[in-house]
């Protein structure tokens, strides 16, 4: 075991130079497409025609388990797994710098005024509705103690009114919620488009470019991929204005 475990080392040091240039830039953030289990990474040397070493991911169930449980064994390279994320990348850089030029123009156009005065409206009403709501009940109080309505009234138009108030808080917070995403959402300097300006000039895949930009990728059988963004909730937001809807 210890001739064996020192084996193992001494391989290690002789090929740490190449771990260090081949990093797994995705660790965490890569799955199968239809198992959901992590996708595993190796590096290979392969004389064949020179290749050099290159890098893997397979299906993680593919790569553990032989019996009714593996997966298929999704597979793609690693030169073109980060190829095609460059890509992705780039393509929304590109929509990036669009979009902030588009978002300054929308700011003092009519639909965007529209839009906030909506929901300057729509505020204002279930602040009143509420306020409405909190005034019956204390009147509703008010004629308990003076006898008007007997305990088992006022208990049971008490309760009626503490769910309406409810419902109308919660709905209040919705909107105040939808009014700061919008503001948010419709600024050139939103996290999204903040995000992607900061990468514009850089040419090469690095940790830091995926880090800041994927939130996780699949690999489907035949080695197409599908990317989640993030971010992505801000992107299809400020898309979804962006192209008319309210």
């Amino acid at each position: 075991m210890e001739e064996g475990r020192q084996k193992h080392y001494d391989s290690l040091k002789k090929t740490a130079n190449i771990r260090k240039k081949m990093a797994n830039l995705f660790k965490g953030k890569i799955f199968c497409a239809d198992c959901g289990v992590t996708m595993y990474y190796s590096r290979h040397r392969y004389k064949y025609k020179n290749l050099g070493w290159v890098g893997k991911y397979r299906c993680g169930t593919y790569h553990r388990y032989h019996s009714e449980h593996r997966c298929t064994i999704h597979h793609i390279w690693q030169d073109t797994l980060e190829s095609k994320v460059l890509d992705v990348i780039k393509a929304h850089v590109k929509i990036a710098l669009d979009y902030e030029k588009l978002i300054l123009s929308f700011q003092k156009s009519d639909k965007d005024k529209a839009i906030k005065k909506s929901l300057d409206d729509a505020i204002r009403i279930a602040t009143q509705k509420l306020a409405s709501i909190k005034r019956r009940r204390v009147k509703l109080y008010e004629d308990y103690v003076d006898g008007i309505l007997d305990e088992a009234e006022y208990i049971y138009a008490k309760k009626s009114y503490e769910a309406e108030c409810e419902t109308q808080n919660v709905l209040l917070d919705e909107l105040v919620t939808k009014k700061a995403a919008y503001q948010e959402n419709m600024s050139p300097h939103n996290l999204w488009v903040k995000t992607m300006t900061k990468i514009r000039n850089t040419k090469k895949l690095t940790q830091e470019m995926v880090d800041a930009t994927i939130e996780r990728i699949y690999i489907h059988e035949g080695g197409s991929i599908e990317v989640v963004m993030k971010y992505q909730d801000i992107f299809e937001a400020t898309q979804h204005y962006l192209e008319g809807g309210e």
